[in-house]
């Protein structure tokens, strides 16, 4: 095998490469594991044949390296010359986020209940004792009448009840 024939057959298939593709297929060709080259520098018994190769692999490496990046300039160029931006055009809006899960759990569950045929009714989320605690038969001393379990403003009870699902037709 000559080497400077090698070089030279080397060195015009890379510079014959016109895109990133084909300079990867010259790269295998030619520096590859089974390229001629590898395995003539596999074979090698003496020095000067040797340093011969090697400076053929340095010259197709070298040559490789250098179109690699004259390409990549080229791609470079060729997308900012085509793909301009009108930087006065709007700009896309973003989305301005999301409802917190509980909503979203939430309006499931009304979702199911609606789908059952009930309703959603709005109350109040202050209650009187009187409907609260006498109405449901709930004793003085009733363990929801604590303190500690209840929230009392006034004459009136803080329930955290301001939903209710009811069947149409029934008492809210």
């Amino acid at each position: 095998m000559d080497p400077q024939a090698l070089q030279q057959e080397a060195l015009a298939a890379v510079a014959a490469a016109s895109t990133l593709t084909e300079l990867d297929d010259a790269r295998v060709e030619y520096l590859g594991r089974k390229s001629s080259l590898k395995l003539a520098l596999r074979d090698v018994r003496d020095r000067e044949s040797g340093m011969a190769l090697n400076a053929v692999r340095e010259a197709v490496e070298a040559a490789v390296a250098s179109r690699q990046a004259e390409l990549e300039r080229a791609e470079l160029d060729r997308s900012i010359a085509e793909d301009r931006v009108d930087v006065t055009l709007p700009g896309k809006r973003h989305p301005r986020g999301h409802s917190h899960l509980v909503t979203q759990v939430r309006r499931e569950v009304e979702d199911i209940f609606l789908g059952m045929g009930y309703e959603v009714v709005d109350g109040r989320e202050v209650e009187t004792t009187r409907y609260l605690f006498d109405a449901l038969n709930m004793g003085p001393n009733h363990i929801t009448r604590s303190p500690l379990h209840t929230f009392y403003v006034g004459e009136c009870v803080a329930s955290g009840v301001s939903r209710r699902y009811t069947r149409p037709g029934m008492i809210a």
